[in-house]
């Protein structure tokens, strides 16, 4: 079992020089259960970024509703980075599984009708 550790980071906005946005990342389980109807990919990533970011430059409070005005590349920025960064760490947990290899995959190991999966 792997335990999320989150790190908080302030980011300057790609294409707005003056604006900047504070996020915490990766997000948990229980953090994407908390996000709705997993069936609605536009709804999950609204909630997503709203429950990453921390603070930001803009006016007012974030919210799921602020978060929805946002425009569609500062939203697609910020969905991309909170969604990519739950992909690395999952392919970090893969990666550090140390499983074994299999007898029949392994390059050393001769194959014959009793390890070839026949």
């Amino acid at each position: 079992m792997a335990l999320v550790v989150k790190q908080t980071r302030r980011l300057k906005h790609p294409t707005e020089p003056d604006a900047w946005v504070v996020v915490r990342t990766p997000l948990s389980g229980g953090d994407m259960a908390a996000c709705g109807d997993a069936n609605n990919i536009a709804e999950l990533k609204l909630y997503a970024v709203a429950l990453s970011l921390q603070e930001w430059s803009y006016e007012g409070p974030i919210t799921r509703e602020t978060v929805g005005t946002l425009d569609v590349e500062t939203f697609k920025w910020l969905a991309d980075l909170v969604f990519d960064e739950a992909k690395l760490r999952e392919e970090d947990e893969k990666n550090a599984s140390g499983s074994s290899s299999d007898p029949t995959t392994d390059p050393g190991v001769e194959r014959s009708p009793l390890n070839s999966g026949i």
